[in-house]
């Protein structure tokens, strides 16, 4: 369980990169829920698999469109 807890921080960390700061709303069976103030404050759940592959469901509030993403370094 730390282990997922610490992959799912450095998840956070790292997509901090590519938006604005996340703000964190909780923990519910392995997937982080956030809120994304650079999408209108949109919704999303996101998850992080062993190989760090990050996978990504939101609500994107500016442009009423849901999104689906996976990211890897792969």
């Amino acid at each position: 369980m730390m282990r997922i807890l610490a992959l799912a921080l450095a998840a956070t960390t790292a997509t901090a990169a590519w938006s604005q700061e996340l703000i964190d709303k909780g923990f519910v069976h392995g997937w982080n829920l956030m809120v994304d103030p650079a999408l209108g404050n949109g919704c999303l759940i996101q998850t992080v698999y062993q190989d760090l592959s990050i996978v990504r469901l939101g609500y994107d509030a500016s442009g009423n469109r849901g999104y689906f993403t996976v990211y890897n370094k792969a």
